[in-house]
């Protein structure tokens, strides 16, 4: 959201009591949940977004609009891009409109005249390979997925700064000619299992693990329909020549909820690992 509640002394307070506050925390604060919120990148923001602490887009502490019977009150998700905003607020309007067009043109998928497809599936759809080698063009849809990919995260990194020698990008481009989702990874020897609900890592002992996914995003409009578990299928058969890397082998940075529960599933354990 885009409104900053502002804090009135007692005075005002008993003439609109609506806007009656007790003590919130410092503006500063509120003001990175607003930007972080909104994928604006100041240097104080990145800062603390690269921290990967999961920044929520509402906090109910805070009354950012007045309902005065508009038709289309409170904060609205866009089922393209799936922005949440608040419809007649010139601010926020303007704010999803930019990322709007940033995330369809980013989806969209007319094909590249050398790519290099490692899968094909019967309904027509394909995942491509990108790896650090690759041409720039490439390279650069690859960082416009991470943005996308990243609002949602709340991470702020872009490709260029976590290449390493053994990355590998995978693309799922469904029938219709947009990237349903994508999958970023590059080798790694060892992890730690999270052995309880809570997210507690056993530091302890280091377990064997060869690939580290840093990215597995899912377009909303293509979720639970298996793309994931496609994307990861894949990346275990074609990571390393002539050999299947098993389901055990694989390790996540980070992971939220919803990454976790798919993740146990998949995998039958979580580990995880430092980027």
């Amino acid at each position: 959201m885009t409104d900053i509640p502002t804090r009135l002394n007692d005075s005002a307070s008993k003439y609109f009591s609506i806007f009656s506050f007790k003590k919130r925390k410092e503006n500063d604060q509120q003001e990175t949940r607003k930007v972080a919120s909104l994928g604006l990148k100041s240097e104080k923001i990145k800062k603390k977004v690269n921290k990967k602490k999961r920044l929520p887009l509402l906090n109910s502490n805070f009354q950012y609009a007045i309902d005065a019977g508009q038709k289309e009150f409170d904060a609205s998700r866009c089922k393209t891009c799936n922005m949440l905003y608040t419809k007649g607020e010139y601010f926020d309007e303007g704010h999803h409109r930019q990322y709007h067009d940033m995330f369809v043109n980013s989806i969209k998928f007319s094909g590249w005249k050398n790519e290099r497809i490692v899968r094909y599936f019967e309904s027509g759809a394909k995942i491509i390979a990108v790896k650090p080698s690759d041409p720039k063009y490439m390279l650069r849809k690859i960082d416009d997925l991470f943005s996308i990919a990243d609002l949602e995260l709340g991470i702020g990194q872009n490709v260029y700064s976590s290449l390493k020698p053994t990355s590998i990008f995978l693309i799922y481009v469904t029938v219709d000619k947009r990237i349903g989702g994508f999958v970023s990874a590059h080798e790694i020897d060892k992890a730690n299992e999270v052995i309880n609900d809570e997210g507690l890592v056993d530091e302890s002992k280091s377990l064997p693990a060869e690939i580290g996914i840093t990215r597995l995003w899912v377009h909303s409009n293509y979720r639970r329909m298996k793309i994931a578990s496609e994307m990861l299928d894949t990346l275990r058969a074609r990571f390393i020549p002539n050999r299947i890397i098993p389901k055990s082998g694989i390790a996540f940075t980070d992971p939220t909820d919803d990454g976790k529960k798919f993740v146990q599933n998949y995998t039958g354990r979580l580990l995880v690992f430092t980027f």
